[in-house]
C-alpha cells in the first residue's frame, strides 16, 4: 500500500489478497457507511417500485447486494476490477437468484449493451478513480461508459 493508487487493479487485488492471507474471512465493508443506512433516504427520493435492472459499479465487499435483494430487487449486476473480491462476492451470494458478478473496469464495460440499466449505484468507485494518477481521463471514460449503459430516464446514485 506504499503507493496508494486507488484507481489501480494491483492495489485492490493486493488489499483483498492480504485479507485472505490474514484469514479475516468474509466481512462486508463500505467506505462511508453501510448501504442499509442510506437505503431509506434513497428509496424516499427514487421510485423503487416496479422492475429495475440494477448495476453496481465498484462493488467491493459492500452490503449493497444484500440490502437490494432484501428489498425485492432480483436483477442486479455488480462489477469490480478486482478478481479477488468478485470471487469472494460470488461465493458469499451464490444463493441470490438474479445477481451476477463480473470482473470489469467501469471505464470499459464492453460486455453491456447501451441503454441496459435503470439504476446505477456507485459506492465510492468514482472517488477511487479521482485518486488515480490519470484521474481526468479515467473519470471521463468512466462517466462516458456509465451514461452509455444507462437507459433514458434512468437514475445514477453516487
Amino acid at each position: 500500500y506504499l503507493m496508494l493508487n486507488l484507481g489501480d487493479i494491483a492495489y485492490w487485488d493486493r488489499r483483498y489478497e492480504d485479507e485472505q492471507t490474514k484469514n479475516i474471512g468474509f466481512k462486508n465493508f463500505d467506505w462511508y457507511c453501510p448501504f442499509t443506512r442510506i437505503y431509506p433516504t434513497i428509496s424516499s427520493m427514487v421510485d423503487m417500485s416496479g422492475t429495475h435492472k440494477v448495476l453496481v459499479i465498484g462493488v467491493g465487499k459492500s452490503n449493497i447486494i444484500e440490502c437490494l435483494y432484501k428489498n425485492g430487487f432480483r436483477d442486479i449486476t455488480a462489477i469490480d476490477i478486482s478478481s479477488k473480491v468478485i470471487q469472494e462476492m460470488q461465493r458469499e451470494y451464490t444463493s441470490y437468484t438474479g445477481v451476477e458478478f463480473y470482473v470489469m473496469d467501469v471505464k470499459e464495460m464492453i460486455k453491456f449493451s447501451s441503454e441496459t440499466f435503470t439504476i446505477v449505484f456507485d459506492k465510492a468507485c468514482v472517488d477511487c478513480l479521482f485518486c488515480g494518477t490519470d484521474f481526468m481521463s479515467a473519470t471521463k471514460r468512466a462517466f462516458s461508459e456509465i451514461f452509455r449503459v444507462m437507459k433514458k430516464e434512468s437514475t445514477f446514485i453516487s
